[in-house]
């Protein structure tokens, strides 16, 4: 019981934190005014945790580093949580799982962006 609970409180909180740093790095890629509110906000609430990747080459607009701290919580959310439910991942299909999951999150971003500009 207390697993579960666990489990949904870490892999909700692991996801929130996921996609503030996607929203960061969308920001990055559309140029946003940093002196937003919103843009300030994200900056300051993503920074300790995209710090250790800022010596990451940028590859044209994209922030690599960025994209890497949200792959790398990711694959540490999903590793956690699997450990939870008792399983064992391989580290293979927990990075590629974790890619994968990283741009889904920016395409529903993307997609709820595109809603909220039509609305």
């Amino acid at each position: 019981m207390q697993a579960n609970l666990i489990f949904y409180v870490l892999n909700t909180a692991i996801s929130v934190v996921v996609a503030l740093v996607c929203l960061r790095f969308l920001l990055q890629l559309a140029q946003a005014n940093f002196y937003n509110p919103i843009s300030q906000g994200v900056n300051r609430i993503t920074a300790p945790l995209s710090a250790p990747f800022k010596g990451l080459p940028t590859v044209g607009p994209f922030n690599t580093g960025i994209l890497v701290s949200a792959i790398v919580l990711q694959t540490l959310g999903a590793g956690v949580c699997m450990f939870l439910l008792g399983g064992v991942p391989s580290i293979g299909q927990l990075i590629i799982w974790s890619i994968l999951s990283v741009f889904g999150v920016i395409i529903n971003l993307v997609f709820y962006a595109l809603l909220g500009m039509i609305i």
